[in-house]
């Protein structure tokens, strides 16, 4: 959390008026380390608002800028049982102004994410914010392109993604030819597609360095809304991505393009009849 602040500071030095952290960006990443749900919960569950939402919110106070909490191992507590989340805070001048729930959740060798966290109830978040329209998801929602297609029909100017991707060894995965190892190729350009077809810039903050039998590998990165990438940091090290997007440039994108008032949803259902 200490290395996070410093971070967050240094960026704001910069100018940066938006920030994003990685996914559970102030814990190790459990799920790759086979930690038990129940250690899990014990060391790093929290609720929000709680310590690490407040310490974000302060710095977000004083500098007046939006901080996209990366992720946090929620323990919701309002209803008859706990709940646990991976959720990512929206912070807007020291204000919590949404918090997206991850909805996709992998069980995949290294990424074991059904032990601890449950799946939330959108596909993706949208807030308004004093800096624009900022959507939300977290590492693996991207993958899926309704959530793309949602952030930019809700209006969003920039979407982010909170991740923790990386490769595990084949030993792990086994072997599939021309896959493991090339995660970050299929990445960034499923992310590119986003911004493209949403007409809006979209960016990934990922984790680096190595955890149980993974490598994350870093290469967090802004795109804009043609699918460019205009700041990309290299895979083997930490760093901040900084790039001056003019946001509000999107939504005039939008309406000239018009993808999202030309939709044709009758079409698009998931029954393998409509083909």
């Amino acid at each position: 959390m200490k290395h996070a602040v410093e971070m967050i500071q240094d960026a704001i030095q910069q100018g940066a008026n938006i920030i994003c952290l990685q996914e559970l960006f102030a814990s190790p990443y459990f799920p790759a380390h086979r930690m038990s749900k129940v250690k899990a919960i014990a060391e790093h569950a929290e609720s929000i608002p709680g310590p690490i939402t407040n310490t974000l919110a302060e710095i977000s106070r004083k500098a007046k800028i939006v901080i996209v909490g990366g992720s946090i191992y929620e323990r919701d507590e309002t209803g008859e049982q706990d709940h646990f989340f991976n959720s990512s805070p929206i912070i807007d001048n020291g204000r919590i102004v949404a918090v997206h729930r991850k909805a996709h959740i992998p069980n995949d060798p290294g990424y074991t994410e059904r032990t601890y966290f449950e799946p939330g109830d959108r596909a993706v978040t949208v807030a308004q914010t004093s800096k624009g329209k900022i959507g939300v998801g977290i590492c693996f929602d991207q993958w899926f392109p309704e959530v793309g297609s949602m952030a930019s029909r809700k209006g969003a100017e920039l979407l982010v993604y909170p991740t923790a991707i990386g490769e595990t060894s084949e030993q792990v995965v086994g072997a599939i030819e021309r896959d493991n190892g090339f995660w970050h190729v299929k990445l960034q350009n499923a992310l590119k597609g986003q911004a493209a077809m949403g007409n809006m810039f979209v960016a990934m903050v990922n984790r680096v360095g190595y955890e149980g039998e993974t490598r994350f590998f870093g290469g967090s990165a802004i795109y804009n809304y043609n699918g460019e990438t205009m700041k990309q940091i290299g895979s083997r090290r930490e760093g901040i991505a900084i790039e001056d997007c003019k946001i509000s440039l999107a939504q005039t994108l939008k309406d000239a393009w018009m993808f999202n008032d030309l939709r044709r949803p009758e079409l698009y259902g998931d029954d393998d009849n409509n083909s």
